[in-house]
């Protein structure tokens, strides 16, 4: 009598994203999550997150500081090997001053050619849009989207924390809309 068959089970398929908010103070999360499992998303499934705040006092070293941030943004990617790279969608807001426009424009390219050189794959959110699926308004203050992203991940960020809790729901909506 032949023997029954076994039942084989998949491997977990494990992604790892990185999720960024470009800026004069960009936020950043890495997430590593099981794509293949339904459960909610926890702390637990944020490697690292923070901000990476390069202000220089004197205006004339502004792309020095750019670059230091940049040179950041790719440790991170070369440390922990995301497979995809979501990015808040600036370059149709509004920008306050010519140094914000230079690190937002400055950031946000970087994103789209960094992914590109290391085949990754690139996904844009706009903040209204943004706002709107976490929330449910895309009017939604910084206040609402920290406390949505606290309430979701079990978090305590403070308001301060406005740059990384951007980084953190376009890595929720992300995760929560994809897999």
């Amino acid at each position: 009598m032949p023997s029954k068959p076994t039942k084989q089970h998949a491997k977990p398929v494990v992604k790892t994203i990185m999720s960024l908010d470009p800026g004069k103070t960009a936020g950043y999360a890495i997430w590593r999550v099981h794509v293949d499992v339904t459960k909610t998303l926890t702390s637990k499934d944020v490697l690292k997150s923070g901000t990476i705040n390069e202000h220089p006092e004197d205006k004339s070293k502004v792309f020095e500081s750019l670059y230091h941030t940049v040179i950041t943004l790719m440790q991170l990617v070369d440390e922990y090997n995301p497979s995809v790279l979501v990015v808040e969608n600036v370059m149709s807001s509004p920008m306050k001053s010519k140094v914000a426009r230079i690190y937002l424009s400055g950031v946000y390219l970087w994103a789209a050619l960094y992914s590109t050189m290391k085949g990754l794959e690139f996904t844009e959110i706009a903040p209204t849009s943004l706002k709107k699926r976490l929330t449910g308004s895309g009017k939604a203050s910084k206040v609402d989207v920290i406390k949505e992203v606290n309430e979701q991940l079990g978090m305590e960020l403070k308001n301060k924390d406005n740059n990384e809790a951007d980084a953190l729901a376009l890595g929720l909506v992300y995760l929560k809309e994809t897999y």
